[in-house]
């Protein structure tokens, strides 16, 4: 877990370990919340993917001299410092298979999921699949996923309670993009790395 590591090695939160474990609770609230849903590969989530390192949230400028902790840093889920990577709170989907036999027991290796942002109309990129609002009554707009933005995030940054949220919405029950949809997804990942 890269991030603990980080931690444990800055010297700021040498001999304290309030982060480290906030950090755990929160993969280990995460993986529970998974499991308890039998949530898994091509369902939606709402993950906090960061903030832009050049400005805050409000959209003031960031003065580019001050220093970030690794506290700032895992309160702000982390900073992007390029100008177009994505960024915020979006939903997306898990591209990564999950062990749910392995979840929570000594075996269990998941620590961070391969994810597709979704995001409306105007974020739309070459490489990606529509989804219209009126066949999924969980989207506030017509929206795509953003297939040329796959990343890798960790466990901590699926944001529970913006999930719970959108799955309320659809009476309870977790979101899976339907088969249609992943034989695009399929389709389109072929093209992308040319296999």
């Amino acid at each position: 877990m890269a991030l603990i590591d980080d931690i444990a090695n800055d010297n700021n939160y040498y001999n304290d370990n309030t982060l480290i474990e906030r950090v755990k609770n929160q993969i280990f609230n995460v993986k529970e919340f998974i499991k308890d849903n039998k949530i898994g590969q091509y369902f939606v989530v709402y993950v906090d993917f960061g903030e832009k390192l050049t400005q805050k949230e409000n959209l003031s400028p960031r003065n580019p001299n001050d220093a970030v902790s690794i506290k700032e840093m895992f309160e702000n889920k982390g900073y992007n410092c390029g100008f177009n990577e994505f960024r915020y709170t979006h939903m997306a989907v898990i591209l990564s298979s999950i062990h749910h036999k392995y979840l929570l027991n000594k075996r269990d290796k998941h620590y961070s999921l391969l994810v597709a942002p979704i995001s409306s109309n105007s974020k739309r990129t070459v490489n990606s699949i529509f989804l219209e609002k009126k066949l999924n009554n969980w989207l506030d707009n017509d929206s795509y996923i953003l297939l040329d933005n796959i990343t890798h995030i960790s466990l901590e940054k699926i944001n529970i309670q913006k999930t719970k949220g959108i799955y309320k919405n659809n009476k309870n029950i977790p979101i899976q993009i339907v088969s249609k949809k992943v034989d695009d997804i399929k389709e389109k990942l072929k093209e992308i790395f040319d296999i």
